[in-house]
């Protein structure tokens, strides 16, 4: 049996790859909610770069109908430490909209958070043919 722990920068070497490889959009935040971090993945969800998501850059980025919702949510979820789940749309640097899950969960009492956005557009557009479906029976 192996006991060996693995070292600083073995775990940050296995955070990166994580990171690089995974099929949704992560990001860090620190303690106010300001994102301090975005993978390739987030980025290429929006079609934009870090530079454009960092801080509450991101917020932009929400549809406008939507925007209340998440920024209300998002603020409550920051003050009193909560996780962060939630179904909203994006407009994408290219003008279309797409329906994601954000998520996001507290690391600690004063680290931020962490989180993912998961392109949820091809469920909800089953669902909703579905639903048009199932009205017209």
């Amino acid at each position: 049996m192996d006991t060996s722990v693995a070292s600083d920068h073995e775990y940050k070497d296995i955070y990166q790859t994580i990171c690089e490889i995974s099929p949704v959009g992560l990001f860090r935040t620190d303690n106010d909610g300001n994102i301090i971090y975005a993978n390739e993945r987030y980025e290429n969800l929006l079609g934009c770069t870090f530079e454009r998501l960092k801080n509450d850059g991101w917020i932009k980025y929400i549809y406008i109908r939507d925007t209340s919702m998440v920024i209300t949510e998002w603020s409550r979820c920051i003050k009193e430490r909560l996780k962060f789940t939630l179904e909203f749309r994006l407009r994408k640097e290219n003008g279309k909209i797409i329906w994601v899950l954000g998520q996001a969960t507290p690391i600690n009492s004063t680290s931020g958070f962490v989180g993912t956005i998961t392109n949820i557009n091809k469920r909800k557009k089953l669902l909703n043919e579905l639903i048009a479906l199932k009205e017209s029976v």
